[in-house]
């Protein structure tokens, strides 16, 4: 997914009202989606098939996820899992977006320890932040708003030290979604 650049066919933007993740143009979204799932993981040649049926699954479970096609999106990112071996640092990232879908739907019994074995492998990594961002994000829409606040000043701490404003005003708004 793509952050920075807003003209990106997949740019993401946070919604500030509910803390969401959302694109900033969802038909470029789906027409990227679209082209990505005529092309095939060919399409995104790396230097070896399964990285490349990985990020080919990831992009369009990310990209469906982010169109509410949840359907579609839990089996791309289930695959993309599948394509990621266990000793790959990507294995965290890739429970993580699974993660997010589930907690995006409301099945907490699912996020919650997806979340939790998530943060266990993304912890001391350069996106650790992501992963106490997001788990305070499920705390709080699952009603647990002191999970939450401590979920998410971690993940303030840690954007704080990598200096991404962007970052941090994603978390701060975050905060300010906690009850007083």
């Amino acid at each position: 997914m793509n952050i920075g650049n807003r003209e990106h066919p997949a740019a993401v933007t946070v919604d500030p009202l509910t803390g969401r993740d959302a694109l900033v143009n969802p038909e470029a979204g789906r027409k990227l989606r679209d082209l990505l799932l005529s092309a095939g993981p060919e399409e995104l040649a790396s230097e070896d098939v399964n990285t490349s049926r990985r990020r080919w699954h990831t992009e369009i479970g990310q990209l469906s996820r982010l169109l509410g096609e949840f359907q579609m999106a839990e089996f791309h990112l289930t695959e993309a899992l599948h394509f990621t071996d266990e000793s790959d640092k990507n294995i965290g990232l890739a429970r993580l977006r699974l993660a997010i879908l589930w907690h995006q739907q409301g099945i907490f019994e699912r996020s919650d320890p997806a979340m939790e074995l998530a943060l266990l492998e993304l912890t001391g990594t350069a996106v650790e932040h992501f992963a106490w961002q997001h788990l305070g994000a499920n705390h709080l829409d699952a009603g647990r708003p002191q999970k939450a606040r401590y979920a998410f000043e971690r993940a303030l701490r840690l954007r704080k030290q990598i200096g991404d404003d962007e970052l941090i005003t994603s978390t701060k708004l975050a905060l300010a979604l906690l009850p007083s």
